[in-house]
């Protein structure tokens, strides 16, 4: 009788080669995920306005490069105001004055904010959906108002609650009047008066305030020969010495130079009733034409724009502040340890009353579009 012995198996194990054809077809189609997004693309557009936009565009793509190498990020210019549907467009950046136009117009994809940002991180005012609808279609990138910025030495501004206690001060304000005339200070005086945040038809809400007084208000508050100047000169004009303080965006103190320190901030009324601080807010949402295996792209970089670190470095260049205002809290105080104005800002921003600035109706055609 032949005796066989006892020889290992040189057959793999079952588990072994199982792993093994995981590994292999992981690996395919890591190559094949790769080749695909090659050739893709997501498309991305900035609020017209925002300063320095090539600087913050170019801290987008680098983040957007370390989490996507190999799909490619493409700016495209876009004026939320006036070129209608963003075709074309994946990730669009509007005014959150045109929200519900937008939507009412199919532009926008609705989003669930809680799945794209760290929503306690948030201020409240701005997460509200427009009203009368349930979804957010947008997320809060940057925020905007009127401020006057003033030197805390001039008694009168400091004193000031509203337009007509400048009228009556012997203080200077530096108010332009070159792009819109008195129609969005008008505006502001008509929410100030009904205490009603919602634009409407540009005329209706006039016939809330007394128009000669008000406008008088205005004028007489403003230095005269600067009236007609640039919006974007005051901050330099105001450093310079021309006048007391000036009403402006607070983006617009990065031009100030010699007398930031001694430079206060606050939101007065522009009527004689209790400010209603408005905030207009660069929104970022998904455009409606966007298909579904591309939603996921774009809310990365949604989630890029919003990033708390990415805020930060897109509100510093070449070691300058850009006096960005932003929906974050904690941005404030990471700001404020450096850069003591943006502890003024926070508290501006933190004030319970605050509320976003929207137009409904016919308003953008009956003002803007006239």
């Amino acid at each position: 009788m032949t005796i066989l012995k006892n020889k290992r198996s040189h057959r793999v194990p079952g588990s072994v080669y199982l792993a093994a054809v995981i590994i292999l077809a992981a690996a395919i189609s890591f190559v094949a995920v790769t080749q695909l997004n090659k050739d893709r693309t997501v498309t991305y557009s900035l609020y017209p306005y925002l300063p320095e936009a090539e600087y913050y565009t170019e801290v987008l793509e680098e983040e957007w490069s370390k989490l996507h190498p190999d799909v490619t990020l493409e700016f495209v210019p876009y004026d939320c105001y006036s070129d209608g549907r963003p075709e074309g467009i994946d990730v669009v950046m509007y005014d959150v004055f045109l929200e519900k136009e937008f939507v009412e117009k199919g532009y926008l994809k609705s989003l669930d904010v809680h799945d794209l940002i760290d929503t306690e991180d948030f201020y409240g005012f701005t997460l509200e959906p427009a009203d009368g609808y349930a979804d957010n279609y947008g997320v809060p990138v940057f925020l905007c108002c009127d401020l006057m910025i003033y030197d805390r030495n001039d008694i009168e501004l400091n004193k000031a609650e509203n337009i007509f206690d400048v009228a009556g001060s012997d203080s200077d304000l530096l108010i332009s009047f070159a792009m819109y005339g008195y129609d969005i200070y008008l505006l502001d005086a008509a929410a100030d008066k009904t205490q009603d945040p919602v634009a409407t038809q540009y005329k209706d809400r006039l016939k809330d305030i007394d128009v000669s007084a008000n406008r008088n208000a205005l004028a007489n508050a403003a230095v005269p020969e600067y009236r007609d100047a640039d919006s974007g000169d005051l901050a330099g004009l105001y450093d310079s010495g021309a006048a007391g303080g000036y009403i402006g965006y607070a983006e617009t103190m990065r031009s100030i130079r010699t007398r930031i320190d001694g430079t206060e901030v606050k939101q007065i009324s522009m009527d004689e009733q209790d400010n209603v601080p408005l905030y207009y807010c660069d929104m970022a949402g998904i455009s409606a034409d966007v298909p579904e295996d591309q939603t996921g792209l774009c809310m990365d970089l949604i989630r890029i724009m919003t990033d708390r670190e990415v805020m930060k470095r897109g509100s510093v260049k070449d070691g300058r502040p850009q006096y960005l205002m932003s929906p974050r809290i904690s941005f404030y105080d990471d700001m404020s340890r450096e850069y003591p104005m943006y502890a003024k800002l926070k508290d501006i921003v933190a004030n319970e009353s605050n509320r976003l600035f929207r137009a409904y109706g016919s308003f953008m055609d009956d003002t803007y579009r006239r």
